[in-house]
């Protein structure tokens, strides 16, 4: 199974092949609030597996077509958003998702305006990568 970033996703995300999450969770990041709509861009790029292909849909595809996305959908519904959803700034300039993008959907999917978040320095997510 192909796990290569889309040239589509290239231009904004950076290009992590190693799972951070866990140890991003670890990290004493103070939570705060931020407008969705600064994440918007999130909604519409094909982030997440279907079937066998690794970046083949998008939130707003499964919040548009829940029959045809059973499984992210459920994902959606029974996300918790007491936990906050961990973000960074990137290199390119973009806030980019480290976790919570169903967190994030169902948020916007209760048309809420703001969501918790946690912005993990650019400098501590590479830390962590070196340590793989």
């Amino acid at each position: 199974m192909n796990k290569t970033l889309p040239k589509k996703l290239k231009a904004k995300c950076s290009d992590f092949k190693i799972p951070i999450d866990k140890k991003i969770w670890a990290l004493n990041v103070p939570t705060t609030r931020m407008k969705i709509k600064t994440l918007n861009w999130l909604f519409e790029n094909p982030f997440w597996k279907y079937k066998q292909k690794w970046y083949a849909i998008s939130p707003n595809e499964v919040i548009i077509n829940k029959k045809k996305y059973p499984n992210h959908w459920r994902r959606i519904q029974k996300a918790d958003l007491n936990y906050p959803i961990d973000i960074m700034k990137n290199d390119k300039g973009y806030w980019e998702l480290l976790d919570g993008l169903h967190r994030l959907a169902k948020a916007k999917v209760l048309g809420l305006t703001y969501v918790k978040v946690r912005k993990v320095p650019l400098s501590e997510v590479k830390k962590l990568i070196k340590q793989f």
